[in-house]
């Protein structure tokens, strides 16, 4: 029974690592409550974020590094983390970046909002990038492949790879262009939060795929169904915010919560 209810903690994982992991948790799960209980609050969020759906999209996506934040914590060394940290490490940055071309939504609220955001995000660029350039220098590499990807795999992170980073790029550059193909509105930094974490999965998914080891790409595969059947519920719980008689953007944002998903159909091995 003791051997049974081990956990296996990471006790080979780099100290830094851990409290990445531990850090990005801890805050999600913040802005998991924050967007559950009030969304856009002026008292309970950083920045008033409009509309219902919008909040709880922008949940759904801490509710994701959630999740990842507790598999890896759970991986017991750096070559079967590292593609979360490559997740991290490309959301910390291009996160922080957009932020600073946005920053009119926070300067509405108290200065202490934004200083609690960026601080949260500084901690993530200070030390995620550095800790995965030496943990790489150290102990990754091009790695022996222990337990090949499957062609499912292979092609449900393919196809996600690709249409999550087109979705990303437009979000990010463009986010007028998605005016008819979005269920609902959405602002600037919205559009390019999502955007960004579209694209931090992207990059994770080609470096699973380049990778090619299930044992070290399994994170993600794991988080795959659930975060694609909670953007799938969004529409469904705040039909209100929904643009009127617009099925095909409907039909489009359904498509991109299947395809969020579908990685998961890997679990099942042949």
């Amino acid at each position: 029974m003791r051997q049974r209810l081990n956990i296996h903690w990471g006790t080979d994982q780099s100290p830094w690592v851990t409290f990445i992991q531990l850090f990005l948790g801890a805050n999600a799960l913040a802005a998991v409550i924050s967007l559950l209980l009030a969304p856009g609050s002026d008292e309970w969020f950083t920045w008033t974020i409009g509309t219902d759906a919008s909040a709880r999209a922008l949940a759904v996506m801490y509710a994701n590094a959630l999740i990842l934040a507790v598999v890896a914590l759970r991986r017991p060394d750096w070559a079967s983390a590292r593609v979360v940290m490559v997740l991290i490490t490309v959301f910390a940055l291009a996160a922080t970046t957009l932020t600073l071309f946005h920053l009119d939504p926070f300067l509405e609220h108290p200065w202490y909002h934004l200083v609690y955001w960026l601080g949260g995000y500084a901690v993530l660029v200070a030390t995620a990038p550095a800790v995965l350039l030496l943990q790489e220098r150290a102990h990754g590499g091009r790695l022996p492949v222990v337990v090949p990807l499957s062609r499912l795999q292979r092609a449900t992170a393919a196809v996600a790879a690709l249409a999550m980073g087109a979705v990303a790029l437009v979000l990010i550059l463009a986010p007028s262009a998605l005016d008819g193909l979005w269920p609902w509105e959405l602002s600037p930094l919205v559009a390019g939060l999502l955007g960004v974490w579209l694209g931090a999965f992207a990059a994770a998914y080609a470096w699973a795929l380049w990778d090619g080891d299930w044992s070290r790409c399994r994170p993600l595969f794991v988080a795959a169904p659930l975060t694609g059947l909670l953007l799938a519920l969004v529409p469904v719980t705040h039909a209100g915010d929904l643009h009127g008689g617009d099925t095909g953007g409907l039909v489009a944002y359904y498509a991109l919560a299947a395809i969020v998903a579908a990685p998961g159909l890997g679990l099942v091995r042949s």
